[in-house]
Order: C-alpha cells, then sequence, then structure tokens
C-alpha cells in the first residue's frame, strides 16, 4: 500500500513539471527542428537545448525550450495530441502535422480553435525532486525507527 501511495506522490509531482502555451497554428513549423541533448566533456555534463521564439495569438513572443509536444483544438472535435519529435508546415492554408504518435495530419487553418505546445518546467521538476526526496526522506525514518 506505501509504494502504491509513494508512486501516486511521484505521478502527481512531476505531472506538474510541464506547462502550455498557446502558439498562433502558423508558427507550430518552427518547431520542426527542436531538439536537447546532454553530452559530457571534460569539465562535466553539458545540456544543449534549442530555444524556438514563437508569437502568442495575442502578438507577444514566447521562447520554447527544447523539445514539445502539440495539442491542436479544431472545431466540433476532441483536441489531438501530438507527441515529438514533431514535423509540421502550412501549405495552402492548411497546417499539416506529423508527429511520434501520429501520422501526417492535414488541419484547415480556419478549423484551427487553438494550438499549444508543451515545454519542460526545470524549477517545477526540481522542486518536485526536492519534494519527493523529502518524502522518502521522511518514510525511511518512520520505517526505521517505528
Amino acid at each position: 500500500m506505501r509504494l502504491v501511495s509513494i508512486l501516486l506522490v511521484v505521478a502527481v509531482l512531476f505531472s506538474g513539471c510541464y506547462s502550455w502555451t498557446a502558439i498562433k497554428p502558423t508558427e507550430l513549423p518552427k518547431l520542426n527542428d527542436a531538439s536537447s541533448s546532454t553530452a559530457r566533456g571534460s569539465q562535466g555534463q553539458i545540456t544543449l537545448v534549442t530555444v524556438a521564439k514563437l508569437e502568442a495569438p495575442d502578438g507577444r513572443l514566447v521562447e520554447i525550450q527544447g523539445e514539445s509536444d502539440a495539442r491542436i483544438s479544431v472545431r466540433g472535435q476532441e483536441p489531438m495530441s501530438f507527441e515529438h519529435p514533431l514535423l509540421s508546415s502550412v501549405q495552402n492554408s492548411s497546417l499539416i502535422v506529423q508527429a511520434g504518435n501520429r501520422g501526417k495530419t492535414t488541419i484547415p487553418l480556419q478549423q484551427i480553435q487553438s494550438v499549444e505546445v508543451s515545454q519542460f518546467e526545470r524549477t517545477q521538476a526540481a522542486l518536485a525532486a526536492a519534494v519527493l526526496s523529502l518524502v522518502a526522506t521522511g518514510l525511511a525514518f518512520l520505517i526505521v525507527f517505528h
């Protein structure tokens, strides 16, 4: 029972480590080359992350770092999820999207209500890891000294 509780806490903590940001549908192709990778060198470990500047529906610029998933809402349908890697283009007034979980999908731009992309929140992940380690330490203390 304790293991189930611990796994539930972990799932809840880390599910909040991603945020969704709305962008204009025509901006999605700018994420085609998005990536993140880790390299080891003589000075330690380095994480390389691409940064894309995309336009939000209200005209603001937003930065999206690394790989993203996309969620597209179309009038009269359930939102469609596209998991990275993403490949998209705009052709003949349509957004064409292909992803790791879905084949090539053509969506007329005028039918799209919203496009959102996910972004890993490093600060939230670090906080979740800290809380998780405190919980694990507390559980270990209870088990040992109970």
